[in-house]
């Protein structure tokens, strides 16, 4: 099997930011994978609860909006309530661009804001 990005197969509980881009999909047969997607109530989103898992992985939705501070946090509780007690590794995809100057009028306060 080959695993996006070069991830290894026995690393355990991951977070995917934007998982429901899609090319996670590999991953799910080897970890418990957290889910964290905008919407996980769009057609996308419940597609991944459905993909196949190896015995002892699991994958589930949880709500996360890199634009809302707070959702880290709820993000976080819902997995800990789902029996998550650490994360190996987190792969964070997600991100805010509402901004596009030209680089010469790019503003400080802005390139905080897009990567936080």
């Amino acid at each position: 099997m080959q695993y996006p990005h070069g991830f290894c197969p026995n690393c355990g509980t991951s977070v995917y930011a934007r998982a429901d881009e899609g090319e996670y999909a590999g991953v799910v047969a080897i970890n418990i994978v957290v889910a964290a997607v905008r919407d996980p109530a769009h057609l996308t989103a419940q597609e991944l609860a459905k993909l196949p898992t190896g015995e002892g992985s699991r994958i589930f939705v949880v709500k996360y909006d890199a634009s809302i501070e707070q959702s880290a946090f709820d993000a976080v509780k819902e997995a800990i309530d789902q029996g998550v007690d650490h994360l190996d590794y987190v792969v964070a995809n997600a991100g805010i661009a509402n901004n596009y100057p030209f680089v010469k009028d790019v503003k400080w306060a802005d390139i905080l804001e897009q990567s936080r």
